[in-house]
């Protein structure tokens, strides 16, 4: 079991090398032969925004004290700012605090995955480290410094937690995750889908729970909450929360800045047709409705076609992925519930798992290739990525059609 595990992992960690070299001989021929500048000599954002993310918000979260400014780095849902005071405490210096963020962070993922794959072969323990840890995703998050790394262990704890039938600690950790930042609460799809009705009420009970408790506990004791100056602080810290997320909107949303290092749905048009065509304005909540609809519809035919957990979580991550009117790259790490559970199947994968990782991994490696449109960030990076997601999605409905077809030519022949 374990060698066959290994053996598409081995695939899986070869696909993944080829393209990270394919990438790499890209830009460092533009950069060193061609003597092309950024964007064109890099996959990774320009080293003077180096953990940007960080500093942005480490910055205005303790420029504003806490709750009630108006800016992008404090647009994050309230409990995003629980690890964040924490590292205010330890340090007040921002390049320490990077520190202590990335390798904190860090550390805590690998734990994670140290304890869910422990029971695997070393071989395989390995190859899904490197796959997960040194993916263009993760490292886009390391470049920046991005507050998500504190939510990916979440994440890969909650498919944990599924694998082994504990749904009640999978909507508790999913909850905490969507407290921070609210699209992993689309995780809650795997299981109302797959599972029966208790329990998956009992799993949104405890996700709402979690979510409610960890934002109570963020709007009262951090600083700018209830405890520095009464009730009426929450309608402040949530009001301020609200316009921070608009101008997060105007500029992530709504303008050409979301192409950069982005993969949505809608990021790819746009790559393309540029932003006049389908406005995000207009287009954006159609868009996501109407994708969102198609990965439910994926995930209610895997539930009649009885395929594995892992299944759901590509298809689910997937749809998270491609839904929302932009998504940045680092995004691609809400596949990595799913490339985990494959890898904790434990036995030999099927042809389905074995495409959909391999999928996966090719839509987490940089693609800074293959330009399309006038936009500079327009290669494949944006649509590349863009349709692999999509025919993760479709992936089952095609499977059905296949076998539905099949059956009906049978009848009809008999």
């Amino acid at each position: 079991m374990k060698r066959a595990v290994s053996g598409l992992f081995s695939t899986a960690l070869i696909v993944w090398s080829l393209a990270m070299a394919l990438a790499v001989f890209v830009v460092y021929r533009r950069g060193f032969f061609l003597e092309m500048e950024h964007p064109e000599n890099s996959f990774l954002p320009h080293p003077v925004t180096r953990f940007g993310d960080f500093f942005g918000a480490f910055d205005e979260w303790n420029r504003f004290g806490g709750f009630g400014g108006v800016g992008f780095g404090v647009s994050y849902f309230p409990a995003m700012y629980i690890p964040l005071e924490a590292i205010q405490i330890i340090t007040m210096d921002p390049w320490q605090g990077v520190a202590v963020s990335r390798w904190a962070s860090l550390l805590w993922t690998g734990i994670v995955l140290h304890l869910a794959l422990r029971r695997l072969d070393l071989d395989t323990r390995a190859i899904v480290g490197i796959l997960l840890l040194l993916s263009y995703p993760y490292l886009l998050i390391l470049h920046t410094a991005n507050l998500d790394s504190w939510i990916i262990p979440l994440l890969l704890s909650a498919a944990t937690a599924a694998y082994h039938g504990r749904w009640g600690y999978f909507g508790a950790l999913i909850g905490a995750a969507a407290a921070m930042k609210g699209l992993p609460v689309m995780f809650m799809a795997v299981v109302i889908v797959s599972q029966p009705f208790r329990v998956a009420a009992r799993a949104l009970l405890y996700s709402a729970l979690s979510a409610l408790g960890l934002t109570a506990v963020a709007l009262i004791a951090l600083p700018g909450g209830v405890l520095d100056g009464g009730a009426s602080r929450i309608s402040v810290a949530l009001q301020a929360i609200r316009d921070s997320q608009a101008m997060y909107v105007d500029l992530m949303v709504n303008s050409a800045a979301g192409i950069h290092y982005g993969h949505s749905f809608l990021n790819s048009v746009h790559a393309i047709r540029g932003m006049a065509f389908m406005p995000s304005e207009k287009f954006a909540p159609a868009v996501f409705v109407a994708l969102s609809a198609i990965g439910i519809a994926a995930l209610w035919l895997l539930r009649r076609m009885q395929k594995s957990l892992a299944t759901y979580f590509l298809v689910c991550g997937a749809m998270m992925c491609v839904a929302p009117g932009t998504s940045t790259d680092y995004k691609l790490m809400f596949l990595a519930p799913g490339i985990l559970l494959v890898a904790l199947v434990g036995r030999h994968p099927t042809r389905l798992e074995s495409c959909f990782l391999l999928l996966a991994v090719l839509a987490m490696a940089p693609k800074p290739y293959l330009r399309i449109g006038a936009d500079p960030w327009g290669y494949a990076m944006v649509y590349g990525t863009t349709l692999l997601l999509l025919l993760m999605m479709l992936l089952p409905i095609l499977l059905w059609l296949y076998t539905f077809l099949r059956r009906t030519r049978s009848l009809m022949s008999t």
